[in-house]
């Protein structure tokens, strides 16, 4: 009995394999288990860059190296990130519903909301780090 059972899980993991439909769905269940970030799993990545503190910002947690380069907006799902504006063009073109620039001044200096329940973990961690790197830099004086 036990012989013919064992025939049979693996006759369906190969027939699995060999239907292209039931794989893209795979992929595509696995896919999006990468897109929600929590807010904890947001911290977490904020904090492993070398240096970075999290510290109150008006009553959210917000991430500093020299200077901030994020905030987290837990209620809302979404966090901040101060991108270089180069690189807040491309995130923006990327995805307009998941890296918008922030309303008003801000947004034309770089602030933008990235909504977490929508963005690859993979793409976040990107932007914190261009995010991080360019709040770590000492700008020249001139």
């Amino acid at each position: 009995m036990k012989v013919g059972n064992e025939k049979s899980k693996i006759g369906n993991r190969k027939s699995k394999m060999r239907n292209p439909e039931i794989r893209k769905s795979e992929n595509l269940k696995s896919e999006n288990q990468t897109l929600m970030v929590t807010p904890e799993t947001f911290k977490q990545m904020a904090l492993s860059f070398e240096g970075a503190q999290q510290y109150d910002h008006f009553g959210r947690p917000a991430f500093k190296s020299r200077i901030t380069f994020a905030t987290l907006w837990e209620k809302d799902n979404k966090a901040m990130v101060k991108l270089p504006l180069p690189d807040q063009y491309v995130f923006t073109q990327m995805d307009n519903a998941v890296f918008y620039p922030v309303p008003g001044g801000w947004g034309r200096m770089g602030c933008t909301f990235v909504e977490l329940g929508k963005v690859k973990k993979s793409v976040l961690k990107e932007a914190l780090t261009i995010a991080y790197t360019a709040a770590t830099v000492k700008k020249k004086k001139m």
